[in-house]
């Protein structure tokens, strides 16, 4: 399967290459027929060449990406969350090829209407993936694990090794187990004796932030075992501590592969 993964993403990077040389050589004799057709010359020049800076720099961003991808495929927990997010990039790659490449087109219909004032450019109507670190942050998820999760808290290892003990992991749709996840604390005359932890296997992003979440909350709750159990709220500081996740480890991250 590893084999066919990566023919795949060398096959997606080759192609983005052929598309970008395709819209090069449109873009090219576009600009060289804006100089006989348009009055302004000079500022319909210069919004082509803007545009097409915007779309190299997608097919760039989109190959990194792929790149990031292949030098890590060994290490990816999930071939299923990885299609899906290589389906996302699909949709938003054929968005931006066939808005940019409409541009070249809106310039020939304004050429055969003899329109010399300008090109009238329809404004572009949905979100590229240099519009949002989205895209960076699941590709991301897609190769987290358990050491992330140890290495984020970075708690005694002692605390993670009696936690790790109590925890069931399920391997299952994510959604599935969304009834199940959580903390559950045991108490015995009002004292913590132990505390179970269910959480989802780590396959991409959403599975880590639950993670995240549940195990502030076992981590909460850990100083308390073998004391006296109090009833308190740990979910605002549960939802904060996945907001700094992605603040910091992640940002770590994307600063490191992306920027």
């Amino acid at each position: 399967m590893g084999d066919i993964l990566k023919k795949e993403l060398e096959d997606l990077k080759w192609q983005n290459r052929e598309q970008l040389f395709m819209m090069i050589k449109e873009y090219v004799m576009m600009y060289v027929k804006i100089g006989f057709y348009f009055r302004n010359s000079k500022k319909e020049r210069k919004k082509l060449v803007g545009n097409l800076k915007d779309y190299f720099k997608i097919v760039q961003e989109e190959n990194r990406y792929f790149t990031f991808m292949l030098k890590r495929l060994d290490k990816i927990s999930s071939n299923h969350e990885l299609y899906k997010i290589l389906d996302q990039l699909d949709i938003k790659n054929s968005q931006a090829y066939h808005y940019y490449d409409g541009i070249i087109s809106e310039y020939e219909s304004s050429i055969s209407l003899n329109d010399q004032k300008r090109a009238t450019i329809t404004k572009k109507n949905f979100h590229s993936i240099i519009d949002t670190t989205k895209y960076q942050e699941e590709i991301i998820g897609l190769f987290l694990n358990r050491d992330d999760l140890m290495n984020y808290f970075n708690e005694d290892s002692n605390v993670f090794e009696y936690l790790k003990s109590r925890t069931k992991v399920y391997n299952c749709d994510i959604e599935i187990g969304m009834p199940y996840y959580g903390v559950y604390p045991i108490i015995e005359n009002n004292i913590l004796t132990n505390i179970n932890i269910c959480v989802p296997k780590i396959i991409n992003l959403k599975a880590m932030l639950i993670n995240i979440h549940e195990y502030n909350h076992a981590i909460n709750l850990f100083e308390y075992l073998g004391k006296q159990y109090f009833e308190q709220d740990y979910e605002k500081r549960a939802k904060l501590e996945e907001e700094r996740f992605l603040k910091t480890y992640i940002k770590r991250k994307q600063q490191k592969y992306f920027q």
